[in-house]
């Protein structure tokens, strides 16, 4: 919803549904301040203020001041609105001069229906659309071997897969996280669960250039056989709604030590007590071989371990370029059961897609 006055918009909030609740909550706010009636309406030298709400209702915010717009720096805080989040009843259709007055103290007398065109005019882009939360650009290329990618800079990518074993999934609930954070942080698993089983888990790298020394990992997989994914769809934590996000953003799983991992949740709790001295985690995932070859999960190279007592793998591999927050995506077959699911660390996600004139690679 944009405010408007003096014919220029003065603020933006978007409103998001709590399906449990029929109420709308404030999710976002971005508002400029004008120096005079001559300055263009979005001015970027104009000072201007933005607040993100957390969507648990608990009313925090990250607020962002840009005093100069993008002519200087900008000043971020986190604070508490007493109101919970701004949440407000779901108006009734077509109600919007009681939300606008509630909202904005413009009265329902100053807004006013437009008088239809006397002509049919030339078509007008909307000034509002849905939000568009991060899709998966190439999903398929995570599974197929030799494909071909140039980034926006020029460089190549040559996607390389390797086998990497069987994954042993008990509970079939699945967890991504950075293994250094084992016992630290408790993650939880995806709602959308594998079958309980044995499944194939494949690593997807790509190697940069023509340097066949210099490879990076694209995605992690977990496979449930070779079933053709119809679909795909970014896996969720419970509690974390898909309503929230907006334009680019997604729920991932942060890293801090250059590595992830993916692991049952039936192996949990060994693990954690297993790498809870963080020498013990260097010993097995850092170091855990003596050897040159071995030494490091890095590149192709993985690591994977059990759970004596209930089975459960964990695996963990290199993510990408290093540290960040990454998604993961789960693959649906035309029935739509869980088939496979991705951790994708964006390499590819701003590549496109080049000719495939040469052929597959599979590297095992």
């Amino acid at each position: 919803m944009d405010v408007r006055r003096a014919a220029r918009r003065t603020a933006c909030r978007r409103y998001r549904l709590v399906r449990d609740e029929a109420a709308l909550y404030l999710s976002h706010m971005r508002a400029w301040e004008y120096p005079d009636a001559a300055t263009p309406e979005f001015d970027r030298g104009i000072a201007r203020m933005e607040r993100e709400y957390d969507s648990d209702g608990s009313g925090v915010y990250r607020v962002t001041f840009e005093r100069a717009g993008d002519n200087g720096g900008a000043f971020q805080t986190w604070d508490t609105d007493d109101s919970g989040g701004a949440r407000i009843p779901v108006p009734d259709f077509g109600d919007w001069t009681a939300y606008l007055a509630a909202e904005t103290g413009i009265a329902a007398s100053e807004t006013v229906d437009a008088a239809p065109p006397a002509e049919p005019g030339p078509p007008v882009q909307a000034p509002w659309a849905p939000p568009a939360p991060l899709r998966p650009r190439h999903p398929d290329a995570f599974l197929t071997p030799g494909g071909r990618f140039c980034a926006k800079d020029g460089t190549t990518y040559t996607v390389e897969l390797h086998d990497r074993g069987e994954f042993c999934a008990p509970s079939g609930r699945i967890i991504a996280m950075d293994p250094s954070m084992l016992g630290l942080d408790d993650e939880q698993p995806f709602t959308a669960a594998l079958p309980p089983g044995t499944h194939g888990f494949r690593l997807c790298t790509v190697r940069v250039g023509d340097d066949s020394e210099h490879v990076r990992v694209a995605a992690a997989a977990l496979v449930v056989a070779d079933t053709p994914v119809a679909t795909w769809e970014l896996a969720l934590q419970p509690g974390q709604e898909p309503d929230v996000m907006g334009d680019g953003q997604f729920f991932g799983f942060g890293v801090d030590a250059a590595m992830g991992c993916l692991l049952d949740a039936a192996g949990q709790d060994h693990f954690a007590e297993r790498f809870e001295d963080f020498d013990a985690f260097e010993a097995e995932l850092v170091d855990y071989g003596g050897t040159t070859e071995g030494v490091y999960v890095s590149g192709s190279r993985t690591r994977s371990l059990q759970d004596p007592g209930s089975g459960a793998s964990l695996v963990a591999f290199e993510t990408g370029w290093g540290d960040g927050a990454y998604p993961v995506w789960a693959g649906r077959d035309a029935e739509g059961r869980v088939v496979a699911l991705v951790a994708d660390f964006l390499i590819l996600q701003h590549a496109e897609a080049l000719p495939q004139d040469t052929a597959a690679v599979s590297a095992n």
